[in-house]
C-alpha cells in the first residue's frame, strides 16, 4: 500500500502545478497596432497578444490603453478579454 501512495501523491502534485500554471492573468498596456488577420495586438512595450476570432476586439483603437486577461500558453500570451483602461 505505501509503494503506492508516494507515485499516486507524485503523480497529483504534478497535474495541480499544470492546472496552476494555466492559471489566467491581468495585464495593461497601449495599444501599438491590431492586425485583426494574424488575431495580434502589439503593445507599446513589445508585448503581443494573440486572441482567438471569438474575442471581439471591434471597437479598439490604436493609442488606447487597455487591460485585459490573459494566459500563457504554447510560449504566446493569448488574451481572452479586453476592456478600457482606468
Amino acid at each position: 500500500m505505501k509503494k503506492l501512495f508516494v507515485p499516486a501523491a507524485l503523480l497529483a502534485a504534478v497535474s495541480l502545478a499544470s492546472v496552476a500554471y494555466a492559471a489566467t492573468m491581468d495585464g495593461s498596456g497601449t495599444i501599438k497596432s491590431i492586425n485583426k488577420t494574424a488575431h495580434t495586438i502589439t503593445l507599446n512595450d513589445g508585448q503581443v497578444l494573440n486572441f482567438q476570432a471569438s474575442v471581439d476586439v471591434s471597437k479598439l483603437k490604436t493609442g488606447e490603453k487597455v487591460s485585459y486577461v490573459y494566459e500563457s500558453k504554447d510560449g504566446k500570451m493569448w488574451a481572452q478579454s479586453f476592456k478600457p483602461a482606468k
